[in-house]
């Protein structure tokens, strides 16, 4: 099990009743880095089988850097629950492609990343989802704007991106059915060791910016006497 630093494996680091066997590689080809796995797992309590392989590669070109993932799933039909009392047929074949593309600059950064994914096997069900974001970096404060937005086209094609996180948090966005949102973060350096932070998020429920919204946010304080 990693913990975080391998973007090619679960870093959860809990027991979930599972055996399995997992390889990978790690191979550098002048300005790239190429990554496979492939991992055989069996969960003992819901008696499901299944296997993962994926490829990642990463390729940095001054202020460049291209990443491209391709991930291959298949298991057994089983019931998950996504939250009482809703329980739902889970996917037994899983295909997905991530693309992305950052651009650094010393005071700025952008990025763009591309999803698509495919399930099913007599019924194909397909979503794409796209996430833009710009970030800031001055010596008193650090600005993150973000804009998600997906076209899915069954909740077992869900895409998933990173939320804007305060510090502290690990926290992804779920896209389960077609819809937009936009973020923003922003981190101030009061002192060497205290911090404020606040970010919102506003979500409008369906593609359109006439749809109905709901708005989450955060506050983060860091205080050094």
């Amino acid at each position: 099990m990693g913990q975080m630093g391998n973007p090619m494996v679960e870093w959860r680091g809990t027991d979930l009743s599972e055996t399995g066997f997992f390889q990978g590689a790690y191979i550098r080809v002048g300005k790239t880095n190429l990554m496979i796995y492939a991992d055989m797992f069996q969960h003992h309590i819901r008696e499901i089988n299944g296997y993962e392989i994926g490829l990642r590669t990463e390729t940095k070109i001054r202020y460049h850097k291209i990443i491209f993932q391709v991930k291959k799933e298949q298991k057994d039909a089983t019931n998950d629950v996504v939250y009482a009392p809703l329980v739902v047929l889970g996917f037994q074949k899983k295909d997905g492609i991530k693309l992305e593309h950052q651009y650094d600059q010393k005071t700025w950064r952008t990025q763009v990343k591309y999803q698509f994914v495919t399930t099913g096997e007599k019924e194909i069900h397909q979503s794409h989802g796209l996430d833009f974001r710009f970030h800031i970096y001055q010596q008193h404060y650090r600005l993150e704007l973000d804009w998600m937005g997906a076209m899915i086209d069954h909740f077992d094609s869900r895409v998933y991106f990173w939320d804007v996180n305060l510090p502290g948090e690990m926290l992804t966005r779920m896209i389960s059915h077609s819809s937009h949102s936009q973020g923003v973060k922003i981190l101030f350096n009061i002192s060497n060791a205290s911090k404020l932070g606040l970010k919102i998020r506003v979500n409008y429920l369906d593609l359109s910016f006439n749809s109905n919204v709901d708005i989450s946010g955060g506050l983060f304080i860091q205080a050094a006497l």
